[in-house]
């Protein structure tokens, strides 16, 4: 049941409620993620007004038309899209679930729509780079003098500068 670090497509497939040891409820979704092997769980904080503002705004981006965030059943099936990261807890590193979100729909441009969204700026670049100037190398038979920086000390002055 090892998961990527990444970005994937998943489908809710369970979810339920629960506490923590020190009586934190969460919302747990059981997810599938794809191209990863079985099933992995996300939990939603509940504990705090801004815990709860941010599971109940992830929930309704899901699909969630609830009032009692005890029973999300209604989203069970739901596509998703999902971030995984690495977390270290007690010396262990595990990668987890980070976000859920509502799938991203996947989008590829075509050809032509490739071109006529970037040709200009790529042609641009292009030509910008090729125009640039070339580094000036130091003079011969030495290092060039180092300019003097606008904010010197002169030591002949009463003047400090800051």
């Amino acid at each position: 049941m090892t998961l990527p670090v990444g970005h994937f497509a998943g489908k809710i497939v369970d979810s339920g409620g629960d506490e923590t040891y020190y009586e934190k409820p969460y919302v747990f979704l059981i997810i599938e993620v794809n191209g990863c092997d079985g099933e992995h769980m996300v939990k939603l904080w509940l504990s705090t007004e801004e815990n709860y503002a941010r599971t109940d705004a992830t929930l309704r981006e899901l699909g969630w038309k609830g009032v009692d965030a005890s029973d999300v059943s209604e989203i069970h099936g739901k596509a998703c899209s999902v971030t995984t990261r690495e977390e270290t807890f007690q010396g262990t590193t595990e990668v987890k679930i980070a976000f859920v979100n509502a799938p991203t729909p996947a989008r590829r441009l075509t050809k032509e729509q490739f071109a006529a969204k970037y040709s200009a700026r790529l042609i641009e670049m292009s030509r910008a780079l090729r125009n640039k100037a070339p580094v000036a190398a130091a003079p011969r038979g030495g290092k060039a003098p180092t300019p003097p920086a606008a904010n010197a000390f002169d030591p002949g002055t009463d003047d400090v500068p800051f």
